[in-house]
Order: C-alpha cells, then sequence, then structure tokens
C-alpha cells in the first residue's frame, strides 16, 4: 500500500468516464438526502470538474412505519425537482474540495387542487483527503462536508430540516476484474448529524459499480441504504408531503442504474434511473435524473 502520491496523477484517470458514472449516482441521491459530489479516485492537481444536473422525484405511495406499503388518500401525488451545480476540485494530489448548490422544487396535486414550496435547498460544501492507494489502481479516502440550509419552513411548507449539519464518510475505490471483464467498483460509507432538538442521525452506505461498454459509452449499478434515527418519531405526513422538517426517524433501501456517453474527452453526458425497493416511514417513488460534466 503506497501512502505517497508522488507518481504522477493522471494514472489515477486514465478512464475519466469511470468517474462521471459513479457522479450520476450521487446526483440522483440529491433528491432524497444530499449527497456532495463523491468519485473515489483522484481528480488531479488543479483539475476542476462542473457538472450541473436535473433530478426529477415522484411518487404517490408511501412505506408506513411498519414497512406496510401503501398509496397515499385524495390521488395525491408528490413531485420534487432539484437543480443542481456540483464542482470538485483538486487542490493537490491529496486533497479535493467540493461543493454543491440544488435549487428545489416540491410540488404536490390532488383532485382539484395543487400546491407547491421551491428555494434553494441544503448547500454543501465539502473536503475529501486520499489517504493511500494500492499500486495506483485502488484509492482509500475519508471526506467531510458541512450542510447549510438556505431556506426557511412555513406554513406546512419545506424544502428539508432547516438546520446545520456534518456529514463524515469513508470511500474506496479502484478496478477489479470479474470473469476477464474489467469493472470499476466503489463503497461509500458514513454517517451524517443535523443539529437542533430531535437533529436526525443518517447512517449512509453505498455500493456501485461500472462497466466500460468501448471508449464512449459505460453502464452502472449501484445500491445505497439510508437509516435515519432520532428521538422525534413522527409518522411521514401522508395527508401533506410537502411537510417534510417532521420526518425524522425512516429508512429506504434504493437501486440505480446509469448511463454515460462521452461526447469530448472533457465532456461527458450521464443518465440515471433510481427506484426504491423497500423502507419505513418514507415515500415510495422514483427517480430520473441527467447531467452533463465539464472538466478543465
Amino acid at each position: 500500500m503506497h501512502t505517497n502520491f508522488t507518481q504522477p496523477i493522471k494514472q489515477a484517470n486514465t478512464a475519466p468516464i469511470k468517474a462521471v458514472i459513479i457522479s450520476a449516482f450521487f446526483v440522483a441521491l440529491l433528491i432524497t438526502g444530499g449527497q456532495v459530489l463523491a468519485s473515489g479516485k483522484p481528480v488531479g492537481k488543479k483539475r476542476l470538474f462542473i457538472i450541473p444536473a436535473a433530478a426529477y422525484f415522484f411518487n404517490s405511495t408511501y412505506w408506513d412505519r411498519n414497512g406496510d406499503y401503501k398509496k397515499y388518500d385524495n390521488n395525491t401525488h408528490f413531485g420534487s425537482t432539484i437543480l443542481s451545480v456540483n464542482v470538485e476540485y483538486g487542490f493537490s494530489r491529496r486533497l479535493s474540495l467540493l461543493a454543491t448548490m440544488p435549487f428545489v422544487i416540491n410540488k404536490i396535486s390532488q383532485a382539484g387542487y395543487s400546491t407547491s414550496v421551491s428555494g434553494f435547498g441544503d448547500a454543501e460544501l465539502g473536503a475529501r483527503y486520499y489517504v493511500a492507494n494500492i499500486n495506483y489502481n485502488v484509492y482509500f479516502s475519508v471526506q467531510g462536508n458541512l450542510v447549510v440550509p438556505l431556506y426557511s419552513s412555513a406554513d406546512g411548507k419545506s424544502l428539508g430540516y432547516g438546520k446545520l449539519g456534518t456529514d463524515i464518510r469513508a470511500i474506496g475505490a479502484g478496478d477489479i476484474s470479474i470473469l476477464s471483464q474489467k469493472f470499476y467498483w466503489e463503497i461509500n460509507t458514513g454517517f451524517r448529524q443535523y443539529l437542533g432538538d430531535s437533529g436526525p442521525f443518517q447512517l449512509k452506505n453505498s455500493l456501485s459499480l461500472a462497466y466500460t461498454l468501448n471508449k464512449k459509452s459505460q453502464v452502472s449499478v449501484a445500491g445505497t441504504s439510508v437509516y435515519s434515527f432520532s428521538d422525534a418519531k413522527n409518522a411521514l405526513n401522508v395527508t401533506n408531503p410537502l411537510d417534510v422538517s417532521n420526518t425524522k426517524d425512516f429508512n429506504f433501501n434504493q437501486l440505480t442504474g446509469s448511463y454515460s456517453y462521452s461526447l469530448k474527452r472533457n465532456k461527458t453526458l450521464f443518465f440515471s434511473l433510481s427506484k426504491f425497493i423497500t423502507g419505513k416511514n418514507t415515500g415510495a417513488g422514483t427517480t430520473i435524473s441527467v447531467g452533463y460534466v465539464y472538466k478543465y
């Protein structure tokens, strides 16, 4: 295992599309709990990734506190759109700086009625430090984020908890051969703590596996789990899904499929589809995401 990064970092970027397809998964995850752009391999010193993205989550069903799958009353449908800009900058060979700025539009529609709330959501500022690597192929890093709400809640409408939060995680990533085929894997595990009364403590874990189809295209699958714990055991507000700030004790598991296409060496489009598969005290929905990656 190497603990120095004296080798030119370009060896970590021989397939930059790998970072793009994994990023697609985390952009999709923004809709369900916030996640600064993550990639397990260094971007390189003085390299800049800028990713504008759009994600849309929609549902008309949910899981109650017992995990029973149910449909909202009154033909209620919930939709949430996130327009975000995600940035990662290689400050050095070991250290990357990260930021995410989302704009959120939440809307519900019922029989003969609809209402919405919109505004900037939870901004995130973070840093990732690459601790060590194995033959410049497998990388290990730690990351810390600060969650900053840019909104206030009123009249039963909210874009989040409205509290400061901290997020700490460990990341491992690298290449692996399966049946003589080369894949890229990433494991991401960590926790988030929100401040304030009954601020939830959340455990987040994910596993991603990507496969390069050709020089321009790549596909991936990813699974993630989120477990949120709080003294506040309020049930999901199924009569007003716009009131999200009081639902702090819940869990869900999600699967994501992604596809990316390289337009040029430094420009890539990605698409992803995510689906909640199990949960408790949370909405059961689908997320569609699209994004554009520009690498300086």
